[in-house]
């Protein structure tokens, strides 16, 4: 059956999951916005887009660095502008994984980019959404503390800090290790969407976990040694996903009618599953939501 053609904005599409899903999503007929944080990297995907997908007539480009509220608001106000109508989906692909700590807004850019950016960016989107429109998180089963792999070798601190994070140690202060404020955004980016699901009925708010790809973001985060062995070891075991694998469940969480009045769900391998326990504790997710309000000074939008 043919998919009627949607309007599709995925963030960070320059690379990865997201160029190959933009590619996808062209050959099915969609119109698809991209972003990426600059123009010749735009360009760059671009030129991999039109190697791989028929057309670019229904391609779109918008300048946006998920790292800088002000860019935020210049992509959206670039994007009213460009008068493509109301937005069917989007996809919050964009994400980082610091292999230094730095901070934004007083807290580490890993939480920031992967959690507080497409929250806020969420919210200035949400007046652009079509009645029953479809919000993405692309996010990680390693926000389980339960999950094993990801950098788990300090193991009492990663476990304590995901079953009862410290919100006082949110810019890395007192101690930080990448891999796991990795696990700590993509555990806040969770609070957040179930938040957003709960407040915004009228749209369908989701998050779904691709699987792991050994070729995409933690790869390109890692030291040499892990790199080689993602790739050429890791990559040919049964749990690894493939980049063209992961790229249809981008497809098919965006696509397939079953989720069109599907909610606050976590979905992985095609179908909905639960999250961490420590995911649905709406205590400190409400507690995180109005962290992430100072954070982006929208006071009115805390909750009490």
């Amino acid at each position: 059956m043919e998919i009627p053609a949607k309007t599709i904005l995925i963030t960070g599409a320059t690379s990865g999951l997201g160029q190959c899903a933009a590619s996808k999503f062209l050959k099915q007929g969609h119109t698809v916005i991209m972003t990426g944080r600059d123009e010749s990297k735009l360009q760059q995907a671009k030129h991999w887009i039109q190697h791989h997908a028929s057309s670019l007539n229904k391609l779109f480009t918008v300048v946006m660095d998920q790292d800088n509220v002000d860019s935020l608001k210049q992509a959206v106000a670039t994007l009213k502008s460009m008068d493509l109508g109301q937005l069917d989906i989007v996809i919050h692909n964009a994400g980082g994984l610091q292999a230094e700590r730095e901070t934004i807004q007083h807290v580490e850019k890993t939480i920031f980019v992967n959690a507080v950016a497409p929250w806020y960016l969420t919210l200035q989107l949400i007046p652009l959404m079509k009645e029953q429109g479809r919000i993405l998180f692309v996010t990680s089963s390693l926000h389980d503390p339960d999950a094993h792999g990801g950098g788990k070798d300090k193991e009492d601190k990663v476990d304590v800090m995901l079953r009862n994070p410290d919100f006082d140690n949110l810019d890395g202060h007192v101690w930080w290790e990448s891999m796991p404020f990795y696990r700590i955004s993509k555990l806040a980016q969770l609070w957040l969407m179930y938040l957003l699901a709960e407040r915004y009925p009228h749209l369908s708010i989701n998050a779904f976990c691709p699987g792991f790809v050994p070729t995409t973001l933690l790869n390109r985060h890692s030291s040499l040694p892990i790199r080689l062995l993602m790739r050429h070891v890791l990559s040919w075991m049964s749990f690894a996903t493939s980049e063209d694998d992961a790229a249809d469940s981008y497809v098919y969480y965006a696509t397939v009618d079953q989720f069109n009045k599907m909610t606050g769900k976590y979905l992985k391998k095609k179908q909905v599953t639960e999250s961490s326990k420590a995911s649905k504790d709406m205590a400190k997710a409400r507690q995180f939501w109005n962290i992430a309000c100072d954070i982006c000074q929208l006071s009115h939008h805390r909750l009490e």
